[in-house]
């Protein structure tokens, strides 16, 4: 209903409430300008994260962020890794579609909120990453840890080397769930409904 640019003194990127929407514009000014740079404490605001400070970004996560908040994608039964990584591909594909102007892609690295860099290395370790998830057999796991390590922000992948992105999970939901959209040719609103495990059959990295 509303949208409200405001100044939240760094406390967030997007909140939405009763059907507003509230933006912390100071988010988005640029992480490598001088008043970031200088102005706030590196331990509490390090360099992974004032990078993402970027305008680039803003479209991205108002939708994103609604998608979330009004619970688009439901809640699998099941509290597994591999279903909250196909929720939140889901969520990534949504996104992206919606995000489609001028019958152009969004680029994968802002939708991911990555680096172009950091998206070269997910797209090189697909096969790693799903090597190193089955290999530790976290693909069922209900760890609420494993799940963090995979799936939230941070500098970077726990269980990667620190060149590698955060937020694999994310990527990795993203791509499953991609590839069965076109490899099967449905549509936004029937994956929304479709069981993980249909996805998860389906993929090959």
């Amino acid at each position: 209903k509303k949208i409200i640019l405001t100044n939240t003194n760094f406390g967030g990127n997007v909140y939405l409430e009763n059907g507003t929407i509230i933006v912390g514009t100071e988010r988005y000014i640029g992480g490598n300008k001088k008043v970031i740079q200088n102005s706030l404490p590196p331990d509490a605001f390090p360099q992974w994260l004032k990078s993402g400070f970027e305008k680039k970004y803003l479209l991205r996560d108002l939708l994103m962020s609604t998608l979330i908040y009004n619970n688009t994608i439901p809640d699998s039964e099941q509290e597994f890794l591999i279903s909250k990584i196909i929720e939140w591909g889901k969520i990534c594909v949504i996104t992206e579609m919606a995000l489609r102007l001028g019958n152009e892609d969004i680029k994968p690295e802002i939708l991911l909120r990555w680096s172009v860099d950091q998206y070269n290395w997910a797209e090189k370790n697909e096969k790693a990453l799903w090597k190193y998830l089955k290999t530790n057999k976290l693909l069922f796991s209900r760890n609420e840890k494993d799940h963090a390590f995979i799936l939230n922000n941070g500098p970077y992948t726990i269980g990667f080397s620190e060149q590698s992105p955060d937020r694999l999970g994310q990527y990795l939901g993203w791509k499953m769930v991609r590839n069965y959209i076109f490899e099967e040719e449905i549509s936004l609103s029937e994956i929304v409904k479709l069981d993980y495990k249909t996805i998860l059959k389906k993929y090959n990295p």
